[in-house]
């Protein structure tokens, strides 16, 4: 299966347009990764089969597809499971010029396959671009071991993604922020260090996404959201904020009241509540002067943490 599926049913936008008069946006549109993939991957590969609902990385809808749920407009989704910033997937970063894994896309390589199929979404369709954690877990062998060249890298593939979009007319982008990678069971199970460097490449990514983000682009703190369920899963409704629902082998009897569904990817109670804070996002658009400053905090401590003076 090839990305030429996605230039089929963008082809039908000015329908879905139509269709969603009673939405704030026409579609709502996502270049991204796992976090976001509703069935491209499983579409190409049949890849990841049972327990995963429809060929998601969870146990249900994502967050963006609570989110469009919640608008009340139709879903165009361009993400896939996998999907580095750059050319492709795992092992690219957008450093070399071929695919990897597989031969799937990155996100700059579905962005500028699609690109020019967006017109009829362009001013009122609500874009939403996140990714950057697939360029940390098995980056570019050119960056292996410099976590600020990768940060710097995926930074600057979404923002270029992020900055065509606004040259071509996009009205609303949202740029949602990466979750504390730290916090996931995979680098809780690899221990305290691992699990602390995880979390510091999140601030950093977070503090440089941010300040290099266009004006009027909307960018939500999904690292800070994660640090509070973890903290207060009692007010979110969960009860297990630390470990895998499914282990690789067996499912837990109660994804509903766990956080994560496997070693990397919230369950879809945890998406719900992502979408909330999406949403709340929309409501109130630009960021304070005092999230300004504590991510330029978050960015001087990564430095430190990582070792580098500079980014």
């Amino acid at each position: 299966m090839s990305i030429q599926r996605f230039l089929i049913a963008l082809a039908f936008l000015p329908c879905l347009a139509s269709m969603a008069h009673a939405s704030p946006y026409s579609a709502v549109v996502v270049y991204g990764d796992s976090l976001s993939d509703n069935g491209n991957l499983f579409a190409a590969t049949g890849l990841p089969g049972t327990p995963y609902y429809n060929g998601r990385r969870s146990d249900g809808p994502l967050a963006v597809e609570h989110l469009a749920t919640s608008l009340g407009a139709p879903l165009v989704d361009l993400a896939w499971i996998g999907a580095t910033t750059g050319v492709g997937n795992f092992g690219d970063n957008g450093s070399v010029t071929s695919f990897g894994f597989a031969g799937l896309p990155g996100m700059t390589t579905v962005y500028d396959t699609t690109r020019g199929t967006l017109g009829p979404l362009l001013s009122d369709g609500l874009f939403v671009v996140w990714g950057g954690a697939n360029d940390f877990l098995a980056p570019s062998p050119l960056d292996a071991g410099d976590p600020l060249a990768i940060i710097d890298r995926a930074v600057n593939n979404l923002v270029a993604i992020i900055s065509d979009l606004q040259a071509l007319g996009a009205g609303t982008i949202l740029a949602p922020g990466m979750p504390d990678l730290g916090l996931t069971p995979e680098f809780r199970s690899l221990g305290p260090v691992a699990a602390a460097q995880a979390s510091a490449f999140t601030d950093a990514f977070n503090a440089l996404l941010l300040a290099s983000l266009p004006t009027d682009v909307l960018f939500f703190d999904t690292a800070a959201l994660t640090r509070d369920v973890v903290a207060n899963p009692a007010a979110y409704g969960l009860t297990n904020v630390t470990d895998a629902c499914f282990d690789g082998v067996t499912q837990c009897s109660t994804p509903a009241n766990y956080l994560y569904y496997d070693s990397f990817h919230p369950t879809t109670a945890a998406d719900a509540i992502i979408a909330r804070g999406f949403l709340a996002t929309l409501a109130v658009p630009e960021p304070s002067s005092l999230a300004l400053a504590v991510m330029g905090l978050a960015l001087v401590a990564a430095r430190r943490r990582f070792g580098f003076a500079t980014l």
